[in-house]
């Protein structure tokens, strides 16, 4: 099929997707169990398809432009095309680009092209799960069969595994500097499709350890689809800093699941930042298993014209003593649509449960619309749980007092936007993924500005 081929149905679509991953499986070695979670997982989405915006939840995400593409899989040889595109998009992360010298992984279409791991302790593992599939599997089959089943991107993902990060931080340890993954999408010459890359990460932290883990996903402005799933297992008092930076191109699709597990006492802080993408979804998955965990979840996501972000929450408090605290906010401009869905759940037994959630939405121009839906959802008394969602405007007090001091319109703006952006930034603890993350805050600022001006 050709670049522009697309299927006639969804049903074809997820037939094209089963051919694929049938040939992608015949082609690899491995142990039965390893076989069998790659067909289990083609087979569960055969039989489910790929969900529509009938499913509850899947209403704010349209999926039929994605499911009607056909995308094919990047030759394991990366080109020097490929390569020398990857070096200039990994140039544009600024601090957190080439001259970084921290530990970092570096895919381009889902294929590794440079570890850089010496400053790490040999106790810390940071390699490419690929790898470790050949030549040591059973160091990962606890961690893989254990993955949640019944979400189709996450089933699809099991049907194309072999490739992503792999961290285990052993006990009472700390990595001594955020470990980088960084994931490029690019066009490969000789490719008669667009490019899918189905990313899986794994983090193991145990009892006592701790680290920083950043993701970053960076691409041209071609058609691509990335699939990437992350599973966190944090044992007990292990402490984990999860980062995402979306920043991908225009015409990019973009599936995100994150699964966080809390053994006692255990904490994390999830942060998610989205910047670029044309259909971008994100969905985290917390559960808070252990008696006395936590976690923490901060988001920002800003969608322009010609972009759809959706982002999809769930807190499991199923332990007594648990905390969690969520803040959420989206900036849509033009005709960006966003939308922010996300559920506490307090358990019967879960007693002693404190957890705050806060979703802030703020739109810039009359075409722009996101969906807001906080959930709590508690099953017994003695807990502390509180929720709320805004939805509005730039304040215009604010305005008229930047103006009076002689700031332009566009640029009180784009101030006043800023700095409804940055209170989430500021929640990033490594300086090098603040000063990106804030540099991009930046560079969205012009358009936005020069929409509202219009």
């Amino acid at each position: 099929m050709t670049a522009s081929a697309r299927a006639a149905t969804i049903r074809d679509g997820v037939d094209v997707l089963a051919t694929q991953a049938e040939e992608f499986t015949s082609g690899l070695a491995g142990p039965p169990w390893l076989t069998k979670l790659r067909r289990d997982g083609m087979a569960s989405l055969v039989k489910t398809g790929f969900p529509s915006q009938r499913d509850e939840e899947w209403r704010y995400t349209n999926l039929l432009p994605l499911a009607r593409t056909v995308f094919g899989l990047a030759p394991r040889d990366v080109t020097i095309a490929e390569r020398t595109q990857a070096v200039e998009l990994e140039a544009r992360l600024g601090t957190l680009g080439l001259s970084s010298p921290g530990p970092r992984l570096v895919f381009v279409n889902g294929h590794l092209v440079r570890r850089t791991a010496h400053t790490l302790p040999a106790e810390i593992l940071f390699e490419n799960l690929g790898t470790v599939l050949r030549l040591a599997p059973e160091r990962v089959e606890k961690v893989l069969i254990a993955a949640p089943a019944g979400h189709p991107f996450v089933a699809l993902n099991d049907a194309f595994l072999d490739t992503g990060a792999l961290v285990r931080v052993g006990k009472g340890l700390t990595a001594p500097d955020p470990l980088v993954v960084v994931h490029l999408s690019t066009s490969a010459s000789g490719t008669p499709a667009p490019l899918m890359s189905h990313l899986r990460n794994l983090v193991v932290l145990e009892e006592d350890a701790a680290a920083t883990v950043v993701e970053v996903f960076l691409g041209t402005d071609e058609l691509s689809f990335t699939n990437a799933v992350t599973q966190a297992v944090l044992g007990e008092n292990a402490r984990l800093t999860h980062i995402k930076v979306q920043l991908e191109g225009r015409q990019a699709y973009h599936v995100g699941n994150l699964f966080l597990s809390h053994a006692r006492g255990a904490r994390s802080t999830s942060h998610v930042y989205s910047f670029g993408g044309a259909t971008v979804r994100n969905e985290i998955s917390a559960t808070l298993s252990g008696e006395g965990s936590g976690t923490e979840m901060y988001g920002l996501f800003a969608a322009a014209a010609g972009q759809s972000v959706d982002c999809h929450t769930v807190i499991d408090h199923a332990a007594p003593r648990a905390d969690s605290l969520e803040l959420y906010k989206g900036i849509l401009d033009g005709n960006g649509r966003g939308a922010f869905d996300g559920k506490v759940i307090v358990r019967e037994g879960a007693v002693k449960t404190d957890a705050r959630q806060t979703n802030r939405n703020l739109i810039l121009s009359d075409e722009a619309l996101v969906d807001s839906k906080p959930q709590l959802e508690i099953h017994n008394n003695d807990v502390r749980c509180t929720h709320g969602s805004t939805t509005g405007r730039i304040d215009s007090d604010a305005l008229f007092y930047l103006r009076s001091r002689g700031l332009s319109e566009g640029a009180a703006r784009a101030l006043l936007t800023y700095a409804f952006g940055s209170e989430v930034v500021s929640k990033v603890a490594a300086p090098d993924v603040k000063a990106l993350l804030e540099d991009r805050l930046h560079a969205w600022l012009p358009a936005a500005a020069a929409s509202v001006n219009g």
